[in-house]
């Protein structure tokens, strides 16, 4: 879109942009609708179908007639959602049924285990659509089940609750565990083979707390497929104050390592680049599926994908139209993601590396070439730190709106641990690799030694009492406001520095005056 001001652009005209931008906006006005009745759901849609029709008529807009389709599309895939949410509930049950484990078991405390399962059923009649978290309460006694067999329990059934504009209906529908069962008597069933994707996440943690302690097997786990199911909350969250929590899910950091890794072998082995490019994205699209598919696998598995492929056909790779597709294809089958928090911190922290390490990188450069233009560490150090920087500065308000805090100690963390772990996690996934073909789990033994500096730094530095410092954010209006800030401020916004100044001046005092609005009413 060549908007102008004085004969000059704005920004440069990304129709992908714009396209994913329209399917946020459609779908932000179909979860405002959600649960309406009949009427007031009709009318986004008719004014994007009026808008289409508009846009298609007149020669000068027909070009942009894609942005009122996208968001039709969004409004569209979020009110299916809603609706297959709505048909889905079902009156409070208690009583016996049957139903598929579908992951590992993990102890909660001395007497109780939860787990997920699928299939739940009465008399051989399907009642859940959805899978399920059972909650196993006061069971002394080991589960003498696995995942993929039958169990037959008794307990209670409640379907998940699903505010508006909250976080927890994304977590249901992109895992598709949209119900609770509180379980009193639990026995198996039936003994059955998992399928092939969860008996290979199975022989994986098997192979890991088989040849690991505890905990390591516990990090080696998140590392590896991003599955932290089994890890205390304690620990979690010391991982969360010291800014890793990026590290224990699977992201661009573990794609670009693996998918850099798998070149490097085969560029070794003289594969020419076409038959490279088709094992590394069929590795990389197993290996997402090992990690549930989550929105920042998925993202990082199409920007990964896209960006070898331009390099394969020649063509010049933009990281931000990339991006935008990776949103389009996420919400075009989870429309819900958009409020997930690991959806926004994902894409975040990726957006602020598209339009900020490349600045902060160059400023960092010349206070170096001051000093002494030598300095090979110091370069590397203001690379680092540019990264950091910019991966954080759009991060901010969506981690102080759901956490009402931001960790302190993320710069060191980026600094020390983040280079260690990748290092790491390349290691692990060769010798987990070795293991799994070679049945040799012996291979893992040399992983205890080298968690440990992780697992100290996690201990000291996230236990400490100033490891988190308190921030707001002034609800939704705030953070919208914040982004816009941070766009505009943004190279790819055009204009002289007085300009966008001002412009950023205006946003914060509509912004400040929304937030005001929003508060009193």
């Amino acid at each position: 879109m060549h908007m102008t001001i004085k004969g000059k652009r704005i920004f440069n005209y990304r129709p992908v942009c714009f396209a994913a931008l329209a399917m946020i906006l459609g779908i932000i006005l179909g979860e405002a609708i959600r649960g309406e009745r009949l009427s007031l759901v009709a009318v986004p849609i008719s004014v994007f179908v009026a808008a289409i029709v508009l846009f298609a008529v007149f020669k000068k807009s027909r070009r942009f007639v894609y942005l009122p389709v996208f968001a039709l599309i969004g409004s569209v895939g979020m009110i299916i959602c809603s609706a297959v949410y709505a048909n889905s509930v079902i009156e409070p049950y208690n009583g016996a049924m049957t139903a598929r484990v579908t992951s590992e078991i993990v102890r909660v405390s001395g007497n109780s285990y939860k787990f997920f399962v699928d299939g739940v059923s009465i008399d051989g009649e399907t009642l859940l659509p959805n899978s399920a978290m059972v909650y196993v309460q006061n069971e002394k006694d080991d589960p003498d089940f696995n995942a993929g067999d039958i169990v037959f329990l008794v307990g209670d059934i409640e379907q998940v609750d699903a505010p508006k504009f909250g976080s927890q209906i994304a977590y249901a529908f992109s895992n598709g565990n949209t119900y609770n069962i509180t379980c009193y008597y639990i026995t198996k069933s039936a003994e059955c083979d998992p399928d092939f994707i969860l008996g290979l996440q199975t022989r994986i943690k098997k192979l890991l707390y088989e040849n690991l302690d505890q905990r390591g097997a516990q990090i080696a786990q998140a590392l590896l497929i991003g599955d932290k199911f089994g890890m205390d909350s304690e620990f979690r969250n010391n991982v969360s104050v010291t800014g890793l929590a990026h590290i224990l899910a699977i992201s661009g950091l573990h794609i670009s390592a693996l998918s850099g890794a798998l070149y490097f072998v085969l560029k070794k082995l003289k594969v020419k680049p076409l038959p490279s490019f088709i094992v590394v994205t069929a590795v990389l699209l197993v290996y997402a599926t090992l990690c549930n598919f989550t929105a920042s696998v998925l993202r990082a598995l199409i920007m990964s994908t896209v960006f070898y492929l331009s390099t394969l056909l020649g063509k010049k790779h933009d990281s931000l139209s990339a991006l935008a597709l990776s949103a389009i294809v996420i919400l075009l089958f989870r429309p819900t993601d958009l409020f997930s928090i690991g959806f926004l911190e994902s894409f975040s922290s990726v957006l602020g590396i598209v339009m900020f390490a490349k600045p902060f990188e160059e400023a960092g450069q010349n206070v170096v070439n001051k000093l002494s233009p030598k300095r090979h560490f110091g370069k590397r150090i203001a690379s680092t730190l540019a990264l950091t920087f910019s991966a954080n500065i759009l991060l901010y308000p969506i981690i102080v709106y759901f956490f009402g805090d931001f960790p302190l100690f993320f710069i060191l963390s980026s600094l020390i641990m983040v280079p260690y772990m990748t290092a790491v996690y390349v290691l692990l996934l060769a010798l987990s690799v070795i293991a799994l073909v070679t049945t040799w789990g012996g291979a893992l033994w040399i992983m205890k030694f080298l968690f440990i500096p992780f697992r100290v730094y996690v201990y000291v530095f996230g236990g400490l009492p100033f490891s988190l410092v308190p921030a707001t954010i002034f609800g939704v209006a705030g953070v919208v406001t914040y982004a816009l800030i941070g766009v505009t401020s943004s190279r790819y916004v055009f204009g002289t520095r007085a300009v966008k100044v001002k412009t950023c001046m205006s946003m914060a005092a509509v912004g400040a005056l929304v937030c005001a609005l929003v508060a009193l009413v």
